[in-house]
């Protein structure tokens, strides 16, 4: 990439910057009591914003052969505390976010790629092997400081990209035929996902574990 193509690159995310902040004082403006399905469509509009020079940030960097990709992603990932381990039987990973609504023609670049690096990373140092007649259990946990109201359907998350990037490295296949997928919800101190992949028989025990964790 030549300097003149970099700079203008660098202009136009300056621009979005620009454009983002005022989306956030428009956004600090509105009442979200009175309106709060404005504020909702206002304030999502203004997180893809965010997304969006995010992303083009990050290819601005790997496209400039400055940084390696690879290096890159690993950074994102820390930045975002994702975390990839064993456990027991399985593998445990850990989201420091909710994921995503669901949204038609969006980007999931955001946090698939710092994901899916994670994974690679993981895998490398762990030499881990696919699962046959796996089980993934997604635990969608909310801040139970704030309102229930906000805990969606599951179909209206962003679990595709996820299982998808999931599939490359632990499992046979995401196909029925190899995998169940289940989706549970929790309170706790803070939202987050979790995301446990284990043996198929070793669901039940693990289920009913959490459930009791829930319910003492």
């Amino acid at each position: 990439m030549n300097e003149q193509v970099l700079r203008q690159k660098i202009r136009n995310i300056q621009g979005n910057v620009f454009g983002l902040n005022n989306a956030l004082f428009t956004m600090e403006a509105l009442n979200f009591k009175l309106y709060p399905n404005n504020f909702a469509e206002h304030s999502l509009n203004t997180a893809m914003k965010a997304e969006k020079i995010t992303c083009n940030l990050r290819h601005l960097i790997s496209e400039s052969g400055i940084v390696r990709s690879e290096y890159l992603m690993e950074e994102v990932a820390d930045a975002q505390e994702i975390d990839v381990c064993r456990h027991g039987d399985g593998i445990f990973i850990s989201l420091p976010r909710l994921l995503p609504k669901s949204v038609p023609n969006r980007s999931s670049n955001f946090l698939n790629q710092p994901l899916h690096q994670a994974i690679s990373q993981f895998c490398a140092d762990s030499n881990a092997e696919k699962f046959h007649d796996c089980a993934v259990c997604f635990v969608h946990v909310y801040d139970e400081k704030l309102s229930l109201n906000r805990i969606r359907d599951y179909d209206n998350t962003e679990t595709r990209c996820v299982l998808n990037t999931i599939s490359t490295f632990f499992l046979i296949d995401d196909s029925g035929q190899w995998c169940d997928v289940h989706h549970t919800t929790m309170l706790g101190n803070t939202d987050c996902t979790q995301i446990y992949i284990m043996p198929q028989e070793k669901f039940p025990e693990f289920i009913s574990r959490l459930k009791y964790a829930r319910n003492p």
